[in-house]
């Protein structure tokens, strides 16, 4: 072999092993990159559970079946509003007590509707399952106790 062949071998091989590098390191990246955490539900999906960009729909009910369920947050005792913000995903957690900010980490389509995974202010990791039973309601359930039933409000100011 001749030096010209010896340097266009050792070229090639050292352009193989560069590209194979390239491609290695983007699929390492890539991997590791936060997936979209709606990337699995559907437009209609996104807006049955988060409304418009402008809007949010909060679910608000009456746990233990303790009377009607309505769009006032001061008669209902218990309620949601999932918020799709620039600084990432929230779950509003609202109770008589007042409102609790979680952190929303993925929302997955289930056999009957929606499991909406997420973390509280501490890191505790929860699991919000929403079950759409209808245009504007649905039955809700925090890590698996009992489902209850929620109207789905629209019209909540972002």
């Amino acid at each position: 072999m001749d030096g010209a062949s010896r340097v266009l071998k050792g070229g090639l091989a050292m352009r193989y092993t560069l590209i194979r590098n390239i491609l290695a390191a983007g699929m390492i990246a890539t991997a590791c990159a936060p997936a979209d955490p709606l990337g699995k539900i559907s437009a209609d999906d996104r807006e049955f559970l988060f409304a418009g960009k402008d809007t949010n729909a909060a679910f608000m009910g009456q746990p233990g079946d303790a009377g009607p369920i309505a769009c006032n947050p001061q008669r209902m005792n218990q309620g949601y509003v999932l918020m799709d913000e620039e600084t990432g995903l929230w779950l509003d957690s609202i109770r008589p007590s007042g409102i609790e900010r979680h952190k929303i980490l993925a929302v997955e389509p289930t056999e009957k509707g929606y499991e909406v995974k997420g973390q509280n202010g501490v890191g505790v990791s929860f699991s919000l399952i929403i079950e759409q039973t209808g245009d504007q309601t649905a039955d809700i359930s925090w890590d698996g106790a009992t489902a209850e039933k929620y109207l789905r409000c629209p019209g909540m100011p972002a």
